[in-house]
């Protein structure tokens, strides 16, 4: 069988860890795999190597005959139908992706159109939980494969973090930047939980902008930022309890990989944990977006160690049967199946190129060429400003180009809903800022201190 893994991206996230253990799975029993990265602007150093062929262009994917493409995320589907030839489209779907848009709890539970119909169309679909089949049933009216994901080996049970050590060490993991992380529920409740007892949150995240987010709060943060992979089972047997405050999870790799070491675990109801989930018995589970809840929640877990001990145990004997080699038996199993049942069909390009657009209007999708845009902007105003800022460019010229700049966001702005409006809109605003204060007689002193303020908030 001949492969090719469709990424959005190699950077580091629960779901390419799992979707890379497809493909060193697929190589070890021997199938030729091929991966292609659309966004190879982020990648994590950190991966173990695969000896796979990097596919390079969408448009010449027939010519590979390729026996099964596999998709990582939604959009990328219609970017491949008009061009797979004979092979296999098959979605790894590891999480509802309707529900990791919105900025609003409200927002983001919300279907999305864009997404149901890419759903809709002629693919197979290899679902991570029953969870997630139960969702895609439901809400689209479409079957799938169980194909769940396993543990690695390196998360073992550790000792365990000693109860009376203090400060309490709680961990979240995720991007704090994703609102569908929920993390905000999570920081108001651990600083208030800080008020009664010495805490502290470790957190492993990916970004490393905007951290001034946490000045607010007055418990001590230890950032473990994009950490060997090696590292991260010990970085989670360090901590008394693991917080996961996500809006959904496909299965929620991170709760399972600490429960997997012992370490208790606090999580939302949020699908994907269903299937393990025992309230009370080996985990405790709180209302989404819910402080009160995480809030009592962290509390009577950080103060009951019989009840740590409990949980502690009960979640590593949940964690035992979510082995890989169940789970790629399961894998081959759906793959011969669909080889042998499905008839491919090529889609149309105009189709398939409306159905892009409309994920851009939605704000569910911003092609590569957008962000190129967005990065050249942000480099002429941060180069205009540093020259202002050692008086190497008169306020004529600065005029000049702060209204170039401004013209070229403009077109950007006019979709509110779009995925990158607000990214077009700080250096707008910035750009009409700048140019409201171009008659004052210190616009290079204001100029350079409203940019200096504008970098220290994004670092």
């Amino acid at each position: 069988m001949r492969s090719l893994f469709c990424m959005a991206s190699d950077d580091i996230s629960g779901g390419n860890k799992v979707f890379r253990h497809w493909m060193k799975l697929l190589i070890e029993d021997g199938q030729d795999v091929h991966f292609y990265v659309w966004d190879k602007r982020r990648q994590f150093a950190g991966w173990p190597q695969l000896q796979v062929t990097e596919h390079q262009s969408v448009e010449k994917t027939s010519d590979e005959n390729f026996d099964f493409i596999f998709f990582s995320n939604l959009f990328l589907v219609p970017m491949f139908l008009p061009y797979i030839g004979n092979a296999h489209p098959v979605l790894m779907s590891m999480a509802y992706e309707s529900f990791h848009y919105g900025k609003t709890y409200e927002q983001a539970m919300q279907d999305k159109a864009a997404f149901s119909k890419i759903l809709r169309l002629p693919i197979s679909i290899m679902a991570v939980s029953k969870a997630m089949q139960t969702l895609l049933n439901e809400r689209i009216g479409v079957d799938s494969y169980y194909v769940p994901q396993g543990i690695d080996s390196h998360f073992t049970l550790r000792p365990a973090s000693p109860f009376s050590d203090s400060p309490k060490r709680i961990l979240m993991v995720g991007s704090y930047l994703t609102p569908w992380k929920g993390m905000t529920a999570g920081f108001e409740a651990i600083e208030r939980l800080s008020k009664e007892m010495q805490v502290q949150l470790v957190l492993i995240t990916q970004p490393t902008i905007n951290r001034n987010i946490f000045d607010k709060y007055s418990f001590p943060i230890e950032f473990h930022c994009r950490p060997a992979l090696q590292e991260i089972p010990d970085i989670y047997a360090s901590c008394h309890v693991n917080l996961c405050c996500s809006w959904h999870e496909g299965a929620g790799l991170p709760t399972m990989e600490s429960m997997r070491c012992g370490v208790p675990a606090i999580a939302t109801r949020n699908d994907g944990n269903s299937e393990f989930a025992r309230d009370g018995e080996n985990i405790l589970l709180v209302n989404k977006n819910d402080v009160d809840d995480t809030y009592n929640k962290l509390k009577l877990l950080l103060s009951n160690p019989s009840l740590s001990a409990q949980l502690r145990e009960q979640g590593e004997v949940a964690m035992r049967p979510y082995t890989w080699e169940s789970g790629f038996a399961l894998f081959k199993k759906a793959q011969r199946e669909i080889f042998a049942t499905v008839t491919p069909s090529v889609a149309d390009k105009a189709e398939m190129k409306t159905l892009l657009n409309e994920l851009e209007m939605e704000g569910l999708f911003t092609p590569l060429d957008i962000y190129k845009t967005l990065t050249q902007i942000d480099k002429r105003l941060q180069l205009l400003c540093e020259k202002l800022s050692v008086r190497q460019l008169t306020v004529k010229a600065a005029t000049e180009e702060l209204k170039d700049i401004k013209d070229t966001i403009a077109p950007f702005m006019q979709n509110t809903k779009s995925e990158y409006h607000d990214s077009f809109r700080a250096p707008f605003d910035l750009c009409r800022l700048l140019l409201s204060i171009t008659d004052e007689p210190k616009f290079v002193d204001y100029a350079a201190s409203i940019a200096g303020q504008q970098r220290a908030a994004r670092k």
